[in-house]
């Protein structure tokens, strides 16, 4: 009982710590309206108010920050899954028993733990095959956290570009605005080589005797990847069709 304990603490706080973060979230963005506001006012100029773009990267990075505290809060759920401390089913209806909780918000952490319906499943999933699952999930998760990292930087340049061309009066700022494209190539390359290590992680998984291949898709039915930006093409290597072949013709 003291694992749920410790997985119910520590959704807790983060549940907590979300809150924190939409309100500073709020206050920046007051801030940063209110000062492009004032500075176009007190100069008498128009080009104060592109601070205003400034808006949508400061929003992205405390989204950001936000899906990165989910991605850490469901791989420490998920690895207590994983060495079968809790059962994600159980785990879900003792943070529902708490009605001090904001449901919307918690409807969305419970959500990513997958479907009502994987507790049909994961009952009969072994250990191994768990963390599996916890592994490729991992895999995506750090990559969809990357991706979302270089969305809120390339905002955050085209932002800075316009800001300083609208203040400068020159095209030259806007140049900066194709470093994101290098970024996407490098970022490409990392989601092959994340990839190629889900599929490693599988393969290596389908030689141990306790793992079960039919559970692992089926857990991965009710599962999202990526905090929910993500399918499973590419992350799961099917398995080898002469096994398949083998398997039915015994």
């Amino acid at each position: 009982m003291s694992e749920y304990r410790t997985a119910i603490d520590q959704t807790i706080t983060v549940i907590n710590q979300r809150s924190r973060t939409f309100l500073n979230q709020v206050m920046v963005v007051v801030a940063i309206a209110s000062g492009s506001a004032a500075g176009g006012v007190v100069l008498h100029k128009l080009w104060p108010l592109t601070g205003l773009l400034v808006i949508v990267p400061a929003c992205g990075l405390f989204l950001w920050l936000d899906t990165r505290r989910l991605v850490e809060w469901r791989l420490a759920i998920l690895q207590m899954w994983a060495r079968r401390d809790i059962d994600l089913m159980a785990f879900r209806q003792a943070m529902r028993a708490n009605p001090m909780l904001p449901e919307i918000t918690l409807n969305g952490m419970l959500g990513l733990l997958g479907t009502p319906q994987i507790g049909d499943v994961e009952i009969h999933a072994s250990a191994q095959t768990r963390y599996a699952v916890a592994a490729v999930a991992g895999f995506a998760d750090v990559l969809s956290l990357r991706q979302f990292a270089l969305k809120v930087v390339a905002y955050a340049i085209v932002a800075a570009g316009a800001c300083g061309s609208a203040a400068t009066h020159s095209g030259m700022p806007l140049f900066f605005a194709t470093v994101p494209v290098l970024a996407l190539w490098l970022l490409g390359r990392r989601r092959g080589a994340l990839q190629r290590q889900s599929r490693a992680t599988l393969k290596a998984a389908r030689q141990h005797p306790a793992f079960d291949a039919d559970a692992f898709r089926r857990l991965f039915d009710h599962l999202q990847l990526g905090c929910g930006r993500a399918s499973t093409a590419g992350w799961i290597d099917p398995e080898p069709a002469d096994r398949r072949t083998g398997a039915q013709g015994g």
